[in-house]
């Protein structure tokens, strides 16, 4: 935002983009009209690559690299169109890694969301609603995934294996 004052809105009619601080604002066409946008997800180098996702009620995940200028499909092998959540690796650029938390399942992507697979998140947990990875997950491997009504997760081995956390 210091950079370029660029603002991006999800809700109930697609996304808007406003490019000067939220003075004018822009609907921005989706693939699929009128998608219901439930999260954005940016890229720790957005300043470089322009690189946003979106998450949508019933039409998967969305990506742009044109900051936001033009979109395209990216569920290819999310079982679940219903995403909540999304997180990037703070080493995107590199690995190339994110997580989308979606009505039933915690999937990861490491190619940019071009490919996704399920994580061993139990089930009966989901859905998961948010997420967290940490600064240092190149070398932690920490991912946290808060629950409705389980609780928050963590995983320290890239999401493979989960824990619930014990919150007061």
């Amino acid at each position: 935002y210091a950079a370029d004052q660029t603002l991006v809105v999800g809700g109930g009619q697609g996304l808007w983009i406003s490019r000067n601080g939220g003075v004018a604002w822009q609907a921005t066409p989706l693939p699929m009209p009128n998608a219901i946008v439930l999260c954005l997800g940016f890229s720790p180098n957005y300043q470089a690559d322009g690189i946003i996702l979106a998450g949508t009620l019933e039409d998967g995940i969305y990506a742009s690299d044109s900051r936001g200028a033009r979109w395209s499909y990216r569920s290819f092998g999310l079982l679940d169109s219903t995403v909540y959540t999304l997180a990037l690796s703070p080493n995107f650029a590199q690995d190339e890694t994110l997580f989308a938390g979606t009505e039933t399942a915690l999937y990861y992507s490491y190619n940019g969301g071009r490919a996704w697979k399920q994580l061993a998140f139990p089930e009966a947990a989901a859905p998961i609603l948010s997420l967290a990875v940490s600064p240092h997950f190149a070398q932690d491997q920490t991912l946290y995934a808060g629950t409705e009504q389980h609780g928050l997760y963590r995983s320290v081995d890239g999401g493979h294996h989960w824990q619930p956390v014990n919150l007061p």
